[in-house]
């Protein structure tokens, strides 16, 4: 199905088309016909879908059709597990938005200052991207109304739930107006019984899509794994990379303490590696996210939970060291 066969304002249709796409992948194909009707969603969809897109129009459509119309122009709240993962959003929201005339966004996450997320909220907000902590603080300090927010995303439900962030999001449902005079989507991998009972709870009979990955990714991608003692781990990895010598690689570690020394030990065998984890300040994870993206960064190894949504192009090598 291509953008164009849907029942989307010409500013939203020129905006996708400004971002470069023209046919929907199999999450926007079976979710935006339901979602564009105001409907509440619960998509099982795993990252890479284009799950994004699917929530970001819905919500650019309400608001451009709301603003034609001379009505109340929609407020809608997304939150996700990590910083890393707001901020992508936020851009992609910027892009397929590049159309869409006097709408505004920002992006509310810890680890910085209050002072220029406190501007963004004075100065009036259509799109909250946000993490929870740093949403909720603001919730409290009654410098936001939950009762405000017409739209209600949750992405990557079940990271949410895994990194106990379940109260949180239960809270932020508990604020919200009642669920007929909202729509609310829910974007998870998996839709596990937390998950479930979260939806019957707070949503209004949301319609269930379940969307398998698409098996031309996978074909894609060489994937071997290795059964090795810890001692002997290291220098296979190095024989590998010898072997592969890619352009570039992304590794996976599970805890800080591993990260950094993977990172250290690649770095003194003659890769210049970076580690991405979540002790390091806002600002410098953010832009080691960057350099990795503009190709200034060859190497980098990061914790799971840090490296959650990251969008990369044309890696060539990923390896899951744990």
């Amino acid at each position: 199905m291509k953008f164009i066969e849907l029942p989307l304002h010409e500013q939203v249709l020129n905006g996708i088309e400004s971002a470069g796409f023209t046919d929907c992948t199999e999450v926007q194909e079976k979710v935006l016909p339901i979602s564009l009707n105001n409907r509440d969603v619960m998509v099982q969809s795993k990252t890479g879908s284009g799950k994004t897109a699917v929530y970001v129009l819905t919500i650019l459509q309400s608001f451009v059709k709301a603003a034609e119309e001379g009505r109340t122009k929609p407020k809608a709240l997304i939150v996700a597990p990590t910083r890393e993962l707001a901020v992508q959003i936020e851009e992609d929201t910027l892009k397929l938005a590049s159309c869409v005339k006097d709408l505004s966004v920002g992006c509310f996450f810890g680890g910085v200052g209050y002072g220029k997320q406190d501007e963004l909220i004075e100065q009036g907000c259509d799109i909250f991207v946000c993490t929870p902590g740093r949403i909720l603080d603001y919730q409290k300090m009654h410098k936001i109304d939950f009762r405000e927010f017409d739209i209600f995303v949750v992405d990557e439900a079940d990271r949410l739930f895994d990194m106990g962030f379940y109260p949180d999001i239960q809270k932020m449902f508990s604020l919200l107006r009642e669920c007929t005079k909202r729509q609310t989507m829910l974007f998870s991998a998996t839709l596990g019984t937390k998950v479930r009972n979260l939806a019957w709870s707070f949503m209004n009979d949301p319609v269930e899509i379940e969307v398998q990955p698409e098996e031309i990714t996978v074909k894609a991608i060489t994937q071997e794994l290795y059964h090795i003692s810890k001692s002997e781990k290291f220098s296979l990895f190095l024989r590998l990379m010898k072997k592969e010598d890619p352009e570039n690689c992304l590794i996976f570690t599970n805890t800080k303490a591993r990260c950094i020394e993977v990172a250290k030990r690649l770095s003194l065998n003659g890769y210049p590696t970076k580690y991405l984890m979540g002790d390091l300040p806002q600002s410098k994870r953010l832009q080691t996210i960057d350099r990795m993206k503009e190709g200034k960064i060859k190497f980098l190894v990061a914790t799971d939970v840090a490296a959650r949504g990251l969008q990369i192009d044309d890696l060539q090598l990923v390896v899951n060291y744990d």
